[in-house]
Order: structure tokens, then sequence, then C-alpha cells
């Protein structure tokens, strides 16, 4: 193989395995100024059309070894024919290998003995026509691919998602080549500056920087071919996830990727996240506090029976007290522990806010200390809405707390309830009640915003927080189709703003005389089905003391035993619903068929949503029940029984609007009454006084007795305002008495 001419003039193969041919044919070629490639033979050809760019090859046909016709079939193969342009060149008797070759793919032919005229005019026109052709091909492949792009722009313009090619030298410099989407809808800036030099290093989150640089410069460095990569990318002074598929091409020294945003798809993982870390503590919490409300219920059993038993005046009666007092909080740390996992059933009821605020305002004072300044701003309206009201409290109390924590040197809480005169943007027919609790504290970065509704997630030093106090609110809000949101300024302070929903129903005033009565019992048969030992005999003896005759079973086939036994005599059967051998759901149907008559009252520590969409509704008396909501419940449902109305259970026991103020002896009608309010009762005393106006009547004369260091002052301070039955006194005593009693 020779070469005459640079390489930047058209190029022409010329193939003969006669050497004097060849020279003759290149001495014509390379006078027109083109650039002469010799090959011997038919293999060396392909080899070198493998290896050179050709525009044009000069043929011939009668070859040894490899011929002419072989040459073509193979070019023919390639697909390379007829955008290669072959002349053929053969003898004037050859006339059927030339009809051939041309069948084959050869645009032309040339006849031995060659005319030095016709080589130089064919050569030169079919040259030229080469190089047209493959200027024809370049604009058609140009405006074939302006025409994918212009569709590929089109399909991307509603959908988050830009594809790019960008110049890389090394992770720091990048500069853009091409782009299609929709850049500055989605991700911020034009397509000029997208082109121009990516300063992603100041885009990108600053978490995530690191993690970016080492991935491009892998992709640079060849460790890897392509790369996934999630990352957060700054867009109108926000961050947004964005997620980016790219390959590295050597050659061009170009990245080529997709990049996606992917805001609503983080987001709902989040969410996915943070259910799987709900159910799980749901399980666990469920578990735990089965147990655990077991032995409060019979701490708060033993200890009534031991204050009961001594004297009124005996000083070991405040010590049993405190005792009584220390598991009920356990208790209502474990109705938190569930309410927060909803293994506990929302008591929904229209309530009035404003009502709420007005009620939870000396708690929330006595919480937030005397160095933070507290601001209740009720609503000029009604703002009733459907919730748990326990459930609301625990709202203000967990975000009072927040507030507190966030205030150490002092400030400022606001509480504002608003009632919007506007519709809601998602339910237009729905109006809204707003709580806006604002404080002037510390404020809140934006890594801790980000996580701020996670369980277990705190800023709080080790034991001064748990990390479910947010969470149960958001879990709580989300149950009543509310939303809560947040926002905060670091050295300025937070606002939670939570929305409910209003309701048309109307507010239910507990009122006494709609209860029914509780009398002394008469021998009743009650079966009792507990598993734990102590609770179950402890059980017993509270209803034993109030006048019934108990049956007990430690587990489902007992029960079962004891029912097909006792049959029709039982009047009213109290059962866990989980037990060893059956479920009390189970014992309640197996009554059904052996007591008919009998009441079914259940007893559990956490809700099981498995068992209790497996059967019909039956009332539930959340543990740990105190002897006297025990015996209420039972002579309640009793009652029901002989009204002919079905069963139902009374308030839950940590609903202190609605609680009765009463000891565990059996109640009897009473002509006067002293009741001892303790300074940190969670019940205010406008609040008390308004619901003890409405449980008693004008004809009894009660004593209000107030508790603790202040309780002179505040006594006096009462006796002016107070309703003409009630006479405030002072004590140290938190004893509650339910014998008759005059005031001095």
């Amino acid at each position: 193989m020779t070469t005459s001419q640079p390489q930047s003039a058209p190029a022409v193969l010329i193939v003969d395995d006669e050497a004097a041919n060849r020279k003759l044919l290149v001495q014509l070629v390379e006078r027109e100024g083109f650039t002469a490639l010799e090959a011997s033979g038919g293999a060396e050809a392909l080899a070198l059309l493998e290896s050179e760019e050709v525009d044009l090859v000069l043929l011939d046909l009668m070859m040894p070894e490899t011929d002419g016709m072989t040459v073509l079939r193979s070019l023919h193969r390639q697909g390379r024919l007829p955008a290669l342009p072959v002349v053929v060149v053969t003898a004037h008797d050859e006339r059927d290998h030339r009809l051939e070759a041309l069948s084959v793919g050869a645009i032309d032919f040339l006849a031995k003995p060659i005319s030095h005229l016709e080589v130089t005019c064919k050569v030169r026109s079919l040259i030229e026509l080469s190089r047209l052709r493959g200027r024809a091909a370049q604009l058609v492949a140009a405006e074939a691919e302006r025409k994918q792009a212009a569709r590929i722009d089109e399909a991307l313009a509603g959908l988050p998602i830009i594809v790019y090619e960008v110049d890389v030298t090394d992770a720091s410099h990048i500069v853009g080549k091409w782009v299609i989407g929709d850049v500055e809808r989605h991700f911020g800036g034009s397509v000029a500056e997208f082109c121009s030099r990516l300063d992603w290093e100041d885009r990108v989150h600053s978490s995530d920087r690191v993690r970016v640089g080492q991935e491009i410069r892998q992709l640079v460095d060849g460790t890897t071919s392509h790369i996934t990569s999630r990352f957060r990318v700054r867009v109108d002074g926000e961050y947004r996830w964005c997620l980016s598929t790219a390959s590295y091409n050597p050659t061009t020294c170009g990245i080529r990727g997709v990049l996606v945003k992917i805001d609503e798809q983080v987001a709902t993982e989040e969410r996915l996240v943070l259910a799987q870390r709900m159910e799980a503590f749901g399980k666990l919490a469920g578990g735990v506090a089965h147990d655990f409300n077991n032995i409060l219920a019979v701490v708060l059993s033993f200890a009534e029976f031991v204050r009961d038993a001594l004297p009124e005046h005996d000083e070991l009666r405040e010590d049993i007290i405190e005792v009584l007092n220390a598991a009920d909080r356990g208790a209502g740390m474990t109705r938190r522990l569930l309410a927060f996992a909803r293994q506990l059933p929302d008591e929904k009821k229209p309530v009035d806010l404003n009502l709420i605020l007005t009620q939870m305002h000396s708690l929330l004072a006595s919480t937030l200390g005397e160095r933070i300044e507290l601001v209740i701003i009720p609503s000029a309206r009604p703002a009733v809405v459907l919730i748990d009201p326990v459930s609301f409290d625990q709202i203000l109390i967990n975000l009072a707390v927040n507030a507190r924590d966030a205030m150490p040197r002092g400030g400022r809480l606001s509480i504002t309830l608003e009632v919007s005169p506007h519709a809601n943007p998602d339910q237009p027919e729905q109006r809204v009640a707003r709580l806006l609790v604002a404080d002037t504290g510390l404020g809140m970065e934006e890594g801790v915003l980000a996580r701020i509704f996670e369980p277990f997630s705190t800023t709080k030093a080790f034991g001064k927080g748990t990390g479910i106090g947010l969470a149960t609110c958001f879990g709580i809000v989300t149950a009543a189709n509310g939303s809560i949101e947040v926002e905060s300024v670091i050295g300025r302070g937070t606002t939670f703003t939570v929305t409910f929903p209003l309701t048309d129903q109307s507010v239910h005033t507990w009122d006494s005389a709609s209860r029914p009565t509780t009398r002394a019992a008469h021998g009743e048969r009650v079966l009792v089905v507990e598993d734990e030992p102590i609770l179950r005999r402890v059980t017993g003896r509270v209803l034993e003391n109030a006048g019934y005759t108990v049956h007990l079973a430690a587990d489902g086939p007992e029960a079962f035993r004891l029912l097909d036994t006792l049959g029709s005599s039982l009047a009213l059967i109290l059962t866990d619903i989980v037990l060893p051998g059956a479920s009390g759901y189970e014992v309640a149907d197996h009554a059904a068929r052996s007591a008919p008559t009998a009441i079914v009252l259940l007893t559990s520590g956490y809700l099981d949503e498995s068992l209790r969409n497996e059967h019909k509704p039956l009332p539930v008396l959340w543990k740990p029940v105190r002897p006297v909501e025990l015996i209420r419940a039972v002579a309640e449902a009793l009652a029901a029984r002989r009204a002919g109305k079905p069963a139902s259970v009374g308030p839950r026991p940590d609903d202190h609007r609605a609680a009765t103020f009463a000891s565990a002896k059996t109640p009897r009608p009473l002509s006067s009454h002293r009741i001892a309010l303790p300074r940190q009762s969670p019940l205010s005393l406008p609040s008390f006084l308004s619901c003890a106006e409405n449980a008693s009547s004008s004809s009894m004369t009660m004593s209000l007795w107030l508790v603790g260091p202040n309780a002179s002052c505040r006594a006096a301070a009462m006796r002016s305002s107070s309703p003409a039955q009630w006479t405030p006194h002072a004590t140290r005593s938190t004893r509650v008495s339910s014998t008759p009693w005059s005031p001095t």
C-alpha cells in the first residue's frame, strides 16, 4: 500500500493484481489531486476498507484467490453499498460479469484497455457525487436529529425531567453542551445558564455535595460506567430532590444523563418510613402496655383498699394518696404511648375548643413556669370540632412543653384560636378552625424541621425528651382529619399551625341526671375472666365488696366450662380480651349461647384491631380500671339491662371533664360533700365549679378545699365569687371524703 497525497484529499482505492495496471490508475488519480490507495488483491482491499476512509473504489473483477465479485458481495453484506461507490474494471468480453457486478451494488464500470479521459471523468464525477451524497446524508441526519429532539422536548415539556450533556474536565469544572426539557420551571435557571459553566457546588445541598463530587470523579476516572444518584438542588431559594442517571464518554469527555425531580416520591417514601416506624412501635407498645396496665391496675386497687381502711385523719393516708397519684401518672404515660401508637381508640365528640383552652389555662401556666408569659386568645365565634377532648389536651400540653424548652431564659407563648371565614382550598364546602401556638424561643434549623414529626427524633439532652411528643400530635391531628404545619426562624421563635375542620354537631354537655343511677348490688352473679392471677383476685375482691357474687376463670376454656355450668344465672361477664386459649370476643360468643341474658363487658390494655374487626362491637373498659370505675361500670351495665337498653361504659379514666368525684366506697345519698382540689389538678377552678354546679342540687351544701402552699390566699380570693352552696377552705390534706359533713 502506498499513499502519495495528504489524507485530507478524497481517497480512491485501486484494487488490481497486476502492478502495471495499478501504476497507471494511480497516476491518473493523483493527477486529479486525489489520494491513491493500492491493494494487490481482494483480501488486502477489504482490510484497507476497514481501516481507511475511502471515497471511491476502482475494482478489478478477475483476481486470484479473493476476486472482485467476492469483495462486492462482502461489501453488500456489510451494508456499505451503494453509499460507497465501486467502479468495476473489466475486459470487453466479460459482459455477464459486468451485469452481475452492477446487480450486486457496483455503481459503474471501466472497460479494458482503459481510456485515460474516461477514467479521469468518471473518477472526478463519482468523487463529487460521493461528497454530495455524504453532505445530503449529514443534512438528513441533522434534520432527523432536530425533529427527534423537538419530539423529545415536546414530550418532556409537561414532565419534571430534563435530558442533558455536559463537558467535564474534572469534577469541579462542568460546562453544559445541550439540554432538553423545561429547565427553568423545574430546576431553575435558563438553558443559556445551563450551557455555561455550571456552579453545581453552589447549587447542590451541602449534605450531598461531597458524595456527588465523588460520584462524578468515579465516572471520569473510569471506576464505574454509569451512576444513579439522589441529591438536592437549590431552585428559587429552596432545595428540591432530584434523581440523576448518567454515563461518561471518555472520547468526548462528556457526561450524558437524565435528571428527574422526585420531591413527591421522596415525601411519599418519608411518609411510608414514618408509618412503618409507627407500626413497629405500635406493636411494641401494645405488648408492653397490656402487662404494664395489669400491674398498674393491681397497684391502684390495693392502694385504694389501704386508703379506705385507714382512719380519715391518719397521716398514712397522704402516703397512700401519693402512691395512687404516681400510679395514675403511670397510667397516663401508658395511654399517651398507646395514643401515639394508635393502640387506644379515640372517643371523638363535638367540643368547643374555646372551652378547652379556658379549662387548660391553669395547667398550661403551671407547666410553663413563671418565666414564660402565657397569652391565650380564644376565637370570637364557637370553634366546634369533632375530636377526642383528651387528645386535644395532649396536643396543647406537648406544644407547650416544647415551647417551654425552647425558651430557657423565658419568653412569651401565644395560643390563638381562629375560625376561618374563608373556605378551605382543599375542601371548599368546609370551614376550619386554626390553632396557632407561637413562642419567642431559639427557633429550629432546617434539618431539625425536616424530621420534627418523626418518632424518637429529639434535640433535647438525654433524659430530657422522648422524641414522641410531636409525633403524637401529628397522629392525633391526622386522625381528626386535620393538618399541622410548623414555621421557625433561628433566634425569633417557632409557630405551629394546627387546622381542624369544623362540625355542625352540637356540643354535648355532661349531665349526671342522664346517667344510670348507681345502686348497691344484691348478690348478682358476675363471671370474671382474667389470666393475670393477682389482677383476677383483686377484681373479684372489688366486686365482692360491692355486693356481687363473683366466679373467677383464668383462661378461655375455663370460662367456657363456667358459662355452661352457671348459664342464665349469670348477670354479667367481665372478660379480658387477650386470654390463653380463647379471646374475650370468643368468650362473649359462647356466652351468647350459654347465658344469653348476661351482659358482657370487655377489658383491655390496648386496642387490637384484628380482633375488634372480626367480632360485633362490645363495650370495653380500658385498663387500668380503678375500683370506683369498675363498680360504676358494672352497676350501669346492669341498670341498662334492666331498662332494656344496650350496655355502655362510662367515660375513659383520663377524661377528667366527665369524672365523678367519689371514693371506692359504695355511693349513697349525700346532704353535703367536701372536695379537695390539689394545686396541680388538671381541672381548672372555673370549669370545676361549672361542672359541680351542674352536678349538685340547690339543697346540697358543699365545701371546696384547696390544697397547696398558697391555698389560704386562693380560698380567700374565691369566697366572693363562688356559688352560694360552695364554701372555699384551705388544707394540706389531699383526700376526698364521701361522708356527710357540714361546713363550720
